[in-house]
């Protein structure tokens, strides 16, 4: 569809913005950067979606991907959180991780809205404030909860939030 295609294309705009600043930071402060088994599964579960989204077409290509978008923008917002942000000790690395936060964030809400149009549903919670990770469905990609811990293709059950009540959707 033509808003699942506006979104892909903000995103490589927007995520071509975030490695450039953090390129031009590795730059400035003379580091090599080490790949981590969290980079690694990102970059190994985003080339097994690549497979199975080449396989759809139309509203399941749709689906599909805005189902990963979901789990992935998540994902990075978990790492933010839990891993990146408390451990970084550099003060520009860690300004540049608080600022791109925001981002990621809008993000997962806009890829959420979306999900909730692709699947034709909405959901209860976030019109109650909750966080809505979508309905579970089949198309080659089934709905999977992903954290900076794990990371796979096909995606589990949705954790609850911090009020202990389940995520929604």
């Amino acid at each position: 569809s033509q808003e699942v295609k506006a979104f892909a294309n903000q995103m490589v705009t927007d995520h071509t913005s975030v490695n450039k600043k953090a390129t031009e930071l590795v730059v400035r402060l003379k580091v090599t950067p080490k790949e981590s088994e969290s980079g690694r599964t990102l970059k190994a579960g985003a080339a097994a979606t690549r497979a199975i989204l080449e396989t759809k077409a139309g509203a399941e290509f749709d689906r599909g991907y805005v189902d990963n978008e979901v789990a992935y923008h998540q994902a990075v917002i978990d790492m933010l959180d839990e891993t990146l942000i408390p451990v970084a000790h550099n003060k520009d690395l860690k300004a540049l991780l608080v600022a791109v936060r925001p981002a990621f964030v809008a993000h997962l809400e806009h890829a959420q809205r979306m999900m909730a149009v692709t699947d034709g549903t909405r959901c209860s919670a976030r019109a109650a404030g909750g966080r809505c990770e979508g309905v579970g469905r089949d198309g080659g990609l089934t709905r999977q909860r992903v954290t900076s811990r794990t990371l796979v293709t096909k995606y589990s059950v949705s954790p609850k939030q911090s009020d202990g009540t389940p995520t929604c959707c």
